[in-house]
């Protein structure tokens, strides 16, 4: 589950293309600057279980957001600076619990298909990336450093476990749709993460919500932060791979600084109505 990743394909749902792009800027953006990178440049985004990379040519690199316990060779590294490698280094992690997102940068520019002005990996339609898809044994990723340069970079991250967030919502089109008995719920009680949650959707589990209708005549328009409501009564956050339209009602959307908060297995979330 390691894909290459930049800021994504902004502007083109009406063409039933989604977003993609990084689930966490901000530590994407960071991984960048630490190696002197544009701060949207493409970089790789691993989920859960990190990769083992070796190099066939010097560079530095920079790894940010949870703790893989990565290792250069047989030495462990630090996040949120920079690490220089040399030609036959080999930098791998290991699943470790609570540790679900983790950014790689290398100084320079990353290999990789572009579609549509982006080399993020959609593998659901097969752009981007490498052959548009997850990273698999035996993968070579091509890295234009030939003008690397020096730097050595470091933030200090006072870093702490969140495992629950407070979100505010907003009305969806369908709110309307949810009797008091789910308003209630929705708004005095937590949720939580499910594991079958993906790069397309954050999938809450909590009690059941109930509306006069689970699916809609029409299909409609669904973005990045919209909360919709299928038959399960189980809450669904529409995230970065997320589709373009969908016949479940939106009951209600958060702002898009907050999908950051809304990635992490387990995480609890509790719904705060403006």
């Amino acid at each position: 589950m390691t894909s290459i990743q930049d800021k994504g394909r902004i502007g083109l749902s009406y063409y039933a293309i989604p977003n993609s792009g990084y689930m966490l800027p901000s530590k994407a953006e960071l991984a960048n600057f630490l190696v002197g990178n544009k701060k949207n440049d493409a970089l790789l985004e691993c989920t859960l279980i990190p990769p083992q990379l070796e190099f066939i040519d010097d560079n530095c690199l920079s790894i940010t957001g949870d703790d893989f316990n990565f290792m250069v060779n047989d030495s462990k590294v630090s996040r949120n600076k920079t690490i220089y490698v040399k030609k036959g280094d080999t930098l791998k992690g290991s699943p470790q619990k609570n540790a679900h997102l983790a950014y790689i940068a290398f100084q320079g520019k990353l290999g990789g298909q572009k579609h549509y002005a982006s080399q993020s990996t959609y593998a659901n339609a097969n752009l981007g990336g490498i052959n548009g898809m997850f990273l698999k044994e035996g993968d070579i990723i091509s890295i234009d450093n030939k003008n690397l340069s020096h730097v050595n970079r470091k933030i200090k991250e006072n870093w702490t476990e969140v495992t629950k967030e407070i979100i505010q919502f907003h009305k969806g089109p369908e709110f309307k749709f949810l009797d008091n008995k789910s308003l209630s719920i929705l708004f005095n009680s937590e949720y939580k993460i499910s594991s079958s949650s993906n790069r397309m959707g954050a999938r809450l589990e909590g009690s059941r919500l109930t509306t006069k209708n689970y699916q809609l005549e029409h299909s409609v328009p669904v973005l990045p932060g919209f909360i919709q409501l299928p038959p399960s009564g189980q809450p669904i956050i529409v995230l970065k791979d997320g589709q373009t339209t969908g016949g479940y009602p939106r009951i209600g959307y958060i702002n898009i600084q907050d999908l950051e908060k809304v990635v992490g297995i387990g995480k609890t979330i509790i719904f705060k109505q403006l």
